[in-house]
């Protein structure tokens, strides 16, 4: 900080004793605040490095005071604010260092930055400008590829893209805006290849390695993801990541293997609260052994890390079925409100959680808004079904039969296979043709086995995404579909959309 009086403060942050640093520093300030500007200009920054944006917006407003025509101070003091969450007030503090030097496009990147926070449409106009700058830098070029996003705009997004990765093709996160805009847009699957070509570049990074498991997964070839995990482990050794995304692949059909993958990610990072609630979590869904025992000790796994976990809608979801099962009503309530959490769930695409929501209802006009809630699930479902659709063949050739399909993954030793069997048993051969489709991730039993031999065909995919799963049954061409399996475990509902 260039002066004599800050000398121990400087010493302090040189050995790391960054709270002893920002303390004597802090001292001196207090003790006469006249000092020269690249002194609070030094240090504000250091206060956002170490993420401390009270502080640094506390002392950045005192060094406009002094100091008004500092560009630097203004545009300091606008990343802090946007740290903060409090855009309007960053905008208007870049928009002062942009008119003091209306050149330097450091404010004007930053304020750029905070209306792609708003998803606001004046983003691309400002990065457009800057990239008239300077057109070969990778940032910026990302930076209005994530405008384009949020327009709407989504062809122009993948260009900037892929034009970032080109400048820079180590940039991590051009390559995860290029890869989460395809899943978006395109699925799973035609995602794989651009995962790919990330790995390609970037090979020893782990959140690509990570994201190329994570989307085999979701792509339906969860045995491929098993195998992909199976052998990260071996390459790459003993890591916390790896073990949660492996037993996260294991859940749905090795529960007692899924917990040992995620106790050896709790045990290798005790300090993950994502760690910690999905290994919560998946004893909360463990049937096998003690299942009240499995339950406590989800309930506290989950007690100490329900600050840590924040508010998106997968922590939530975990923390409100564990607290209703164990009948903890008052920490399930402090989690938010009906509308809040079932809204939250249902913008985030966690249709299963809105079953469990039923059970909250109180009012008529609960039951209204859980309706609204489902509607606004089903519309998104709906609106990335119109972006990837299936084929349909030609009209079969009349036979005289109705084709009727059942979609669930319950026509097993289950009650819903148990209520559906005289059905199967029964139905009138000569008038209809009957299909079944389960995406059970078991082993076929003897009730599963018995269906399949009194209906035309059952077609069994445990590995297939829902775009794939509609595909088939439009091949098989039905006259009706029956969905049977609703938001329970291993169902794809979202397969009726199509």
């Amino acid at each position: 900080m260039s002066n004599d009086r800050f000398a121990p403060a400087e010493a302090a942050f040189k050995v790391g004793d960054r709270d002893e640093g920002i303390r004597l520093t802090v001292e001196q300030l207090t003790l006469d605040p006249n000092v020269p500007s690249r002194v609070y200009q030094n240090f504000t920054a250091l206060l956002v490095r170490h993420k401390l944006y009270e502080q640094a917006e506390h002392w950045a407003r005192l060094a406009t005071d002094r100091y008004p025509r500092d560009l630097e101070i203004w545009n300091i003091l606008g990343v802090a604010l946007r740290r903060l969450g409090r855009h309007a007030e960053g905008l208007k503090a870049l928009d002062r260092a942009v008119k003091i030097n209306p050149k330097n496009l450091t404010p004007q990147v930053n304020r750029g930055n905070i209306l792609n926070d708003l998803k606001s449409p004046a983003a691309i106009e400002v990065f457009t400008k800057i990239i008239r700058q300077q057109p070969t830098n990778a940032e910026h070029q990302r930076s209005l590829g994530r405008a384009y996003w949020f327009a709407g705009e989504v062809d122009k997004a993948e260009m900037r893209f892929n034009l970032a990765v080109k400048l820079k093709p180590d940039y991590v996160d051009a390559w995860l805006d290029l890869t989460s805009l395809a899943a978006e847009t395109r699925g799973a699957v035609e995602t794989l290849p651009v995962l790919e070509r990330a790995v390609a570049a970037l090979p020893h990074d782990h959140r690509m390695r990570e994201s190329m498991g994570v989307m085999l997964r979701r792509a339906g070839r969860n045995k491929d993801a098993e195998t992909y995990f199976a052998n990260l482990l071996t390459e790459l050794g003993e890591h916390g990541w790896i073990h949660y995304q492996f037993g996260l692949t294991l859940a749905d059909y090795n529960r007692d293997e899924a917990n040992l993958q995620f106790e050896k990610a709790h045990e290798l990072a005790p300090d993950n609260a994502d760690f910690q609630l999905a290994l919560a979590e998946s004893y909360s869904r463990t049937r096998s052994g003690d299942e009240a025992a499995n339950l406590e000790r989800a309930y506290q796994l989950l007690k100490p890390i329900i600050d840590k976990v924040g508010g998106g809608a997968g922590a939530v979801k975990v923390a409100s079925d564990i607290f209703v099962r164990v009948a903890d009503y008052d920490a399930a309530d402090a989690l938010g409100d009906f509308e809040h959490l079932g809204r939250l769930w249902a913008s985030n695409g966690r249709h299963t959680a809105l079953l469990s929501h039923l059970a909250r209802v109180r009012t008529s006009q609960d039951r209204d808004e859980l309706i609204y809630q489902h509607r606004i699930w089903g519309q998104q479902v709906e609106a990335a079904v119109a972006r990837r659709p299936i084929t349909h063949p030609a009209p079969r050739t009349p036979n005289g039969k109705i084709r009727v399909g059942f979609m669930s993954s319950d026509l097993r030793s289950h009650p819903v296979a148990y209520f559906s069997l005289p059905l199967f048993e029964q139905y009138d051969r000569e008038k209809f043709e009957v299909y079944c489709y389960s995406y059970y991730t078991g082993r076929e039993d003897p009730t599963q086995k018995r269906i399949a031999e009194m209906v035309q065909g059952f077609r069994w995919n445990p590995d297939i995404n829902d775009r794939d799963a509609a595909q088939v049954i439009a091949d098989d061409q039905l006259d009706m579909l029956i969905e049977l399996g609703g938001s329970t475990h291993m169902n794809k509902i979202s397969v009726m959309a199509y």
